[in-house]
């Protein structure tokens, strides 16, 4: 890429989601760069979002009937005008300084996508919030939101915030829209197969709405492992993270098989997971707030597990 700024075409797939689109757009629209367009699509929503959308005049909108993000977003690649295309969500607020930042990444022609920093919307929910930091701290899951300092070599950055050379994006394929979520995960590792690089900045930064009730942390969490069990089937363990559920069966059935021939292990295994508790709680300290972070954190490792091990039993495969 030049030293130049390029033109930067934003894609915003949305799906109802009336509640945050307002801010996203007024976000998008207030943005310090010097060219660029922002195309939403619409991806079938039944509520107030296709007119919200509407109502700003500086931003185009696509509508099409609902068949999943990842295609909206290749349909909004087909439309974009820019050599950079840019991606957030509807429920994202972007910083003012956020294209740039993400073109700063793009400093040779082999380095295909560039990606960025998640934090809280200031209007969050205590819970949006909690969730928000219990995900910084399961960093083995979300590397993308480690406490970088300087834009470093990364091997993925999420949909909601990341920027792609649009040849490369299009030569490669673009997103896989039989995927979601994963998607993105399938998108950079292509990349990276095929020799390219991938950057992250931390100072691109989206205010990202988190879910709002347990039940919707739940149901996301177990699209997720559903997703991790997709990619794991089709590329094999290309990620420490694929280990996990995989190694689970055999690590609780040795500690069965053991307690069977050695009954007092039975006792000391719940002491063992009461003093790693304990740990986690004396390190981030004895705090309403603490124990939030340690149960969602349970919630989020259960359900990614429940939703890696039903995937295999889905009749849509």
């Amino acid at each position: 890429m030049t030293e130049r700024s390029p033109k930067i075409s934003i894609i915003v797939p949305v799906f109802n989601c009336e509640r945050t689109i307002h801010d996203c757009l007024e976000s998008l629209l207030n943005l310090d760069y010097p060219d660029y367009e922002i195309i939403i699509v619409d991806d079938g929503s039944t509520d107030n979002t296709t007119k919200i959308c509407q109502s700003h005049k500086r931003v185009k909108v696509i509508q099409i009937p609902n068949g999943g993000p990842s295609r909206a977003r290749n349909i909004g690649v087909k439309k974009a005008k820019g050599e950079i295309v840019a991606f957030t969500d509807g429920d994202c607020i972007v910083h003012r300084q956020w294209l740039k930042e993400l073109q700063k990444g793009f400093s040779g022609d082999k380095i295909a996508g560039v990606g960025g920093n998640q934090i809280s919307p200031p209007n969050e929910t205590a819970f949006g919030k909690s969730v928000q930091e219990t995900f910084a701290i399961l960093g083995f899951a979300t590397s993308y939101m480690k406490p970088y300092t300087s834009l470093t070599e990364t091997q993925h950055n999420p949909s909601c915030n990341s920027a792609y050379q649009k040849h490369i994006f299009e030569s490669i394929g673009g997103f896989n829209e039989s995927l979601w979520p994963g998607e993105d995960v399938d998108l950079d590792y292509r990349l990276i197969q095929n020799g390219y690089t991938l950057i992250r900045n931390p100072e691109a930064i989206v205010r990202h709405y988190r879910p709002q009730s347990l039940s919707g942390l739940c149901s996301m969490m177990q699209r997720y492992g559903g997703a991790t069990y997709l990619l794991l089937r089709k590329y094999g363990f290309f990620r420490p993270l694929h280990y996990i559920p995989c190694l689970l069966p055999f690590v609780l059935c040795s500690i069965i098989i053991a307690s069977i021939y050695k009954p007092s292990l039975l006792f000391f295994s719940p002491l063992v997971l009461l003093a790693l508790l304990l740990f986690f709680l004396g390190r981030k300290g004895f705090s309403k707030k603490s124990v939030t972070i340690l149960f969602l954190s349970l919630v989020i490792l259960v359900n990614w597990h429940l939703g890696f091990y039903k995937q295999p039993f889905k009749t849509d495969l």
